[in-house]
């Protein structure tokens, strides 16, 4: 049997992922299990169980106070063999380099699943062991110039090197906290960096806050 997970916070979109891949391997001659949830903490304990382990998950790349990335990390700590594809509604080029750090083999954009997702697309996946669906990031000239920051952007990194988290950022802003993930990849784009802990110490020495 292979199970195949799907976490996603909205649940029209994990419903619709369900019902796709339900759609595409109803014919196949294997057993398929698929299941879904919009909790990450129950997905976690779902997808890493020791005797129903998942074969593959698609993971939103903006949950719920928590980063799809950060929980592709610890999924693979727990179940190395366990593949992953990120999915996303934002622009995936934004999200090229984080997914691949995080050891996701593929990232789709929600907008085109109805076209990506197919039975040879997903058993690839389960057979690949390189990210070789993923762009890689064109390294930075030396003379590029970085972008400057808003009035937000400089809000959010005043705001995170005083060690406020991004649920007090996000109340303090009056905005969700996905917003507030998307302020750290704009910046990160900016400014050149891989991680947001760079970007913190980039905008610090550089005193763009």
């Amino acid at each position: 049997m292979i199970r195949v997970g799907v976490i996603d916070n909205d649940k029209c979109a994990l419903e619709y992922i369900i019902s796709t891949l339900r759609r595409i391997t109803i014919n196949a001659n294997k057993s398929w299990d698929i299941w879904g949830s919009t909790i990450s903490t129950e997905a976690l304990q779902e997808c890493c169980n020791e005797t129903r382990k998942s074969n593959l998950l698609f993971i939103d790349m903006a949950l719920n106070g928590i980063s799809g990335t950060e929980v592709a990390k610890e999924i693979l700590h727990r179940s190395p063999s366990t593949k992953i594809i990120g999915i996303t509604a934002y622009d995936t080029d934004s999200y090229q380099e984080d997914a691949q750090n995080a050891g996701m083999l593929a990232l789709i954009d929600k907008s085109r699943l109805s076209s990506t997702l197919s039975y040879e697309f997903i058993i690839s996946t389960l057979h690949n062991t390189k990210t070789q669906q993923l762009r890689s990031t064109p390294p930075r000239q030396e003379n590029e110039e970085y972008k400057p920051l808003t009035q937000i952007e400089q809000r959010v990194v005043a705001l995170s090197l005083q060690s406020f988290t991004t649920r007090q950022i996000a109340e303090k802003l009056n905005v969700s906290a996905q917003t507030v993930f998307s302020h750290h990849r704009n910046i990160k784009k900016k400014i050149h960096k891989k991680t947001w802990f760079d970007a913190l110490q980039y905008c610090k020495e550089k005193h763009l806050v």
